[in-house]
């Protein structure tokens, strides 16, 4: 017992791959839930990518920018083959890049709303203690 870690206790270690449709067809893929140091990473990956473009992050029309391309690295994490358990060389997309230029702005969007839809389907579930919805 000793050499269990207390987290390890209430967390689980292994990942979860929810399998979905690919939009517009019938083929299947997988999505990850995107932990915290892969939130992280998109984040910055995403303000990285545009100043590597020369863009500022106060204009407006480039806060726009950076949320597209945030749903570009969470895509890039997210998507992985079905039958893995979500290792990173599972993973469809080999770069950011190809995400950009392989996917139409329409199925970025429905892997990210997907993504968003499932941690509120998560949080429903959940046990909360009954005076938290007041």
């Amino acid at each position: 017992m000793a050499d269990v870690k207390v987290l390890d206790k209430y967390s689980p270690k292994g990942r979860k791959v929810h399998p979905v449709k690919w939009p517009g067809t019938g083929r299947t893929v997988g999505i990850l839930m995107l932990r915290c140091d892969e939130t992280l990473k998109c984040e910055v990956e995403a303000r990285e990518e545009l100043a590597k473009r020369g863009l500022g992050l106060e204009a407006l029309i480039n806060r726009d920018l950076l949320v597209r391309e945030e749903e570009i690295q969470q895509v890039y994490r997210m998507v992985v083959d079905p039958e893995s358990k979500g290792q990173k060389e599972h993973r469809v997309f080999k770069s950011s890049d190809e995400v950009r230029t392989r996917l139409e702005p329409w199925e970025r969007s429905y892997f990210v709303t997907w993504l968003l839809h499932h941690m509120e389907e998560s949080k429903v579930k959940m046990d909360w203690p009954p005076d938290a919805m007041e």
